[in-house]
C-alpha cells in the first residue's frame, strides 16, 4: 500500500477472498493497516469459487465511484472446483464470471501460484 496515495478521492482498495463461497474482508477502504488486516484473514485451502470471487468484486465495483480506474487483482493456487452453472464446466463459469466484470470496464490481472496451478 506503500506505493500509492491512498485518500477518499484518490486511491482506494477492498479485499475480497474467495473459498467455497467469496467473503468481503475489507470494502472500499483507504485506511493501509485496515487493508493489510484483511489480506493477512486470508488462507489458501479448500475449494475453489473464482466465479463468487468476481461476483462479490463486480457488486464492489458496481459502489465505487464512477470516474475511478477498475482494476481487479486476482491471485489463486488453483482453478474453480465448486458453483459449476447449469450446463457448463467449473471452469467456463469462472470464464464467464471474468467476461462479465471485464465486460463493466473492470481490467483484471491475473496471478497463479504454488504446485497445482493451471492455465
Amino acid at each position: 500500500m506503500n506505493k500509492y496515495f491512498l485518500g477518499e478521492d484518490a486511491a482506494r482498495f477492498s479485499v475480497v477472498s474467495f473459498a467455497t463461497d467469496a467473503t468481503t474482508r475489507v470494502p472500499w477502504s483507504y485506511d493501509a493497516a485496515e487493508i493489510n488486516a484483511g489480506i493477512d484473514q486470508m488462507s489458501a485451502d479448500g475449494k475453489t469459487s473464482i466465479s463468487d470471487g468476481f461476483e462479490a468484486a463486480r457488486q464492489l465495483f458496481n459502489e465505487s465511484r464512477p470516474s475511478a480506474a477498475k482494476v481487479l487483482l486476482l491471485l489463486s493456487d488453483g482453478e474453480q472446483t465448486v458453483d459449476a452453472a447449469h450446463g457448463k464446466t467449473a471452469m467456463q463459469t469462472a470464464i464467464d464470471a471474468a467476461a462479465l466484470i471485464k465486460g463493466e470496464g473492470v481490467t483484471v490481472f491475473a496471478w497463479g501460484f504454488g504446485d497445482n496451478v493451471s492455465n
